[in-house]
């Protein structure tokens, strides 16, 4: 984790827990009621959780989705409400 992030942001938004995606778990619970009907949530995640997040919005009723960009080094999961 960058120190930017580590050292300033508040440990509730930056803690992921035992395997990084305890927030991202959070997200994906609450997606579901406030995203409207074709809505989208996008997070940042590491290639290796890629797979687990979109897990997680997909038991959340979301349709997920990995994208990654070599050229930038990002992963992104994307998470669209159906409708």
């Amino acid at each position: 984790m960058p120190p930017e992030s580590r050292e300033h942001e508040p440990r509730a938004t930056v803690d992921g827990g035992a395997d990084g995606l305890d927030v991202v778990r959070r997200l994906a619970a609450a997606a579901p009621g406030w995203l409207a009907p074709g809505g989208e949530v996008l997070v940042e995640t590491g290639t290796d959780q890629a797979s687990a997040a979109v897990a997680a919005f997909e038991a959340a009723g979301l349709a997920g989705e990995a994208h990654r960009r070599e050229e930038v080094g990002a992963t992104v999961v994307s998470a669209r409400r159906p409708g």
